[in-house]
């Protein structure tokens, strides 16, 4: 698949109906692909959440398709736009909208991705340093994750 091509398709579904609706005809869409077509256009969807919703958007990410993939192509998408001024935006929306700690800690693991790639890989102790405090308490848990796994 074009990638291109697929962006320019969810750019213009999300603006014909909103992007709630576009993501979940995504989800549909991709309901019954390969896991890695499905992660890497998470990561695209993400993406394009965050264009057309700002840092709120992301808690519109949800694990449909059992990883982070929405998270991490939107939070790389918001930090490389705004730097780390993002990250105290995201993490307001995902504690004040998701509530839940489990759905906080899948937010905060996509900060971290983004966060280490905003910086890059040689400066691992700064991205954790700019990691949230991880929602249940947990210090190898949500952000810190997400900078593991980049």
């Amino acid at each position: 698949m074009d990638v291109r091509a697929e962006q320019e398709r969810w750019e213009a579904r999300i603006a014909a109906v909103g992007a709630k609706p576009a993501y979940t005809e995504f989800k549909q869409y991709y309901a019954a692909r390969d896991f890695r077509v499905q992660h890497t256009r998470s990561h695209l969807f993400g993406e394009l959440l965050y264009r057309a919703g700002g840092t709120d958007a992301i808690t519109m990410c949800d694990p449909t398709f059992g990883d982070f993939g929405c998270e991490h192509g939107f939070t790389t998408a918001a930090i490389r736009d705004r730097g780390l001024m993002a990250i105290t935006a995201i993490n307001a929306a995902c504690i004040q909208k998701l509530k839940l700690a489990t759905l906080i800690v899948s937010c905060q693991h996509g900060i971290g991705h983004g966060i280490l790639e905003y910086l890059g890989r040689d400066r691992l102790l700064a991205a954790l340093e700019a990691c949230p405090p991880p929602a249940g308490g947990d210090p190898l848990a949500g952000c810190a994750i997400g900078v593991f796994m980049e």
